[in-house]
């Protein structure tokens, strides 16, 4: 809790006013500020992945006999989505091979882009990190394990898929890339918010 304290008078109108101080307000403002970042930083972390798996399992209708197998993870926290509809449509991305929609419906598997078995979208993460002089804050990226049907590290499978590969003959179908755009738009939105709700904190915990 932050005294306030009276450091000097000065002459107003005549009147002798003491002018106060409150010691250390300026820390607790920071930390206030820092305190709502971490929250609204969790907060649009959660939107990102929802905006990134809605786009995934949006990508295509399911093709002709498939046996749909992939459905949309379980969200990791609360979110107070705001992102609109229009943000959620699917990108426009090259439509998959026939040879390629046809061996994955003979293996069992989810025959839209980018889907397969899931294991892909369970491995998009909101996860915890600790910034030097910023504190807490939070993050959407990819679990660091492999995927599980290619062997591949999560991070190589989804830079292919983002960018393709010519070797692979894969072509690009970024779904990142929109994402983080609207994530750093957000970010400059939400900005100010955080700084008021910080001196709102501050101003609480002065007696």
């Amino acid at each position: 809790m932050a005294r306030v304290v009276a450091t000097r008078y000065i002459q107003v109108n005549g009147r002798r006013v003491p002018v106060k101080q409150v010691k250390g307000f300026m820390q607790l403002v920071m930390q206030g500020v820092l305190e709502a970042s971490a929250e609204q930083s969790r907060v649009l972390a959660e939107e990102t992945r929802e905006l990134i798996i809605d786009k995934l399992l949006a990508a295509a209708p399911d093709a002709p006999g498939t046996n749909t197998t992939v459905g949309k993870p379980p969200r990791q926290g609360a979110v107070r989505t705001d992102i609109p509809t229009t943000e959620r449509k699917p990108y426009k991305q090259e439509p998959l091979a026939e040879r390629t929609v046809r061996n994955k419906i003979q293996r069992g598997e989810d025959a839209r882009k980018l889907l397969a078995t899931g294991d892909y979208i369970r491995g998009i993460e909101v996860r915890k990190f600790n910034l030097p002089g910023l504190g807490v804050m939070w993050g959407v990226g990819l679990a660091d394990r492999d995927h599980e049907p290619s062997g591949l590290p999560l991070r190589v499978l989804a830079e292919i898929l983002e960018k393709g590969s010519a070797s692979a003959r894969v072509p690009a179908r970024p779904h990142w890339r929109t994402a983080w755009r609207n994530l750093k738009r957000r970010v400059r939105e939400k900005g100010l918010e955080a700084q008021a709700e910080g001196l709102r904190r501050a101003l609480r915990q002065v007696r």
